[in-house]
């Protein structure tokens, strides 16, 4: 980290920028184009999320690209770089801007091998999305990215992303960390991935007890049976969040108990047979199966 500056601050209502983001920006309020007036001989602003009024604890460095430009509307518009993030301090008032004080926090460059292993799982998951939406070719660009940082703030770019994600990106410091989350909001395929991947980990972990509630007596038993469907419901109704598609709660849930009895089935399978597979294998290839099915869901009309 450096030394504590103060930057004028341009405030985002219900936006982020991460850093590695180039963006046109209107200057639509008093309060920004003050804060471009303020912009000193190095061309830098901080861009702060605000949340209900509330800013962020985390902003972005940003650095003015070109002149300011008039726009067909009569407001100023900027081309403007995220550089790197920043931790906020205090604020002040000059003229009809705001200045805060900032300390830069810039991302390592080093990467040791399991940060390594964590970069290849992300560009694999955003490999899978890109591809099955046709737009392979961003691969280039993303795997020209050596940096496990810049690499996790891509995550920003997807239209999938919620404020609240992005948000969390955002205030995410330590880059093995950001890199994990990045992956975990790869969308809905590895979120039903995620799904298939919890529920074989507990059955590894747990073989005994799974073959006690779903062996081929335990449906025989009341007392089993009943637990058996507690433990279909819970894990039913988890699945459902899951499913993006544009049907009624009532068609989600009806799916997920289908995915449910899936997993079951390939665990009996996987326990009884004493196979030597990997949780994280089975469910890759469940959720293939899975989502393949899952992609030609649609409403039903009438």
């Amino acid at each position: 980290m450096s030394d504590t500056r103060s930057l004028p601050l341009i405030a985002l209502d219900e936006a982020i920028v991460l850093p590695g983001t180039a963006f046109a920006f209107e200057l639509g309020s008093p309060e920004a184009n003050a804060a471009l007036d303020e912009v000193g001989p190095d061309g830098q602003v901080v861009l702060v999320p605000r949340v209900e009024g509330r800013f962020a604890r985390i902003g972005v460095v940003a650095q003015l690209e070109g002149d300011p430009a008039m726009l067909p509307n009569g407001h100023r518009g900027v081309t403007l770089r995220g550089l790197h993030r920043a931790k906020l301090g205090r604020a002040e008032a000059a003229g009809g801007a705001l200045r805060i004080d900032v300390t830069d926090i810039l991302d390592p460059d080093d990467v040791d091998e399991p940060l390594a292993e964590r970069m290849r799982a992300y560009l694999a998951v955003v490999e899978e999305i890109l591809d099955a939406r046709g737009n392979g070719r961003i691969m280039r660009f993303l795997r020209s990215i050596e940096t496990p940082g810049a690499l996790a703030d891509t995550a920003g770019f997807s239209p999938d992303l919620s404020f609240a994600q992005k948000l969390q990106l955002l205030e995410t410091l330590d880059v093995s960390e950001r890199i994990e989350k990045a992956t975990a909001t790869g969308g809905p395929r590895h979120q039903v991935e995620a799904g298939f991947a919890a529920y074989f980990r507990f059955v590894d972990e747990h073989r005994s007890a799974f073959t006690l509630l779903f062996g081929s007596g335990a449906r025989r038993d009341d007392e089993f049976a009943e637990a058996v469907r507690r433990v279909e419901a819970s894990v039913a109704e988890a699945v459902a969040r899951l499913i993006e598609a544009d049907i009624d709660g009532e068609h989600r849930r009806l799916l997920a108990y289908g995915l449910v009895g899936l997993a079951e089935g390939t665990s009996r399978h996987w326990v009884d047979g004493r196979l030597d597979l990997d949780p994280d294998l089975l469910a890759h290839r469940l959720a293939d199966l899975a989502w393949a099915g899952l992609r030609g869901v649609q409403a039903e009309n009438g």
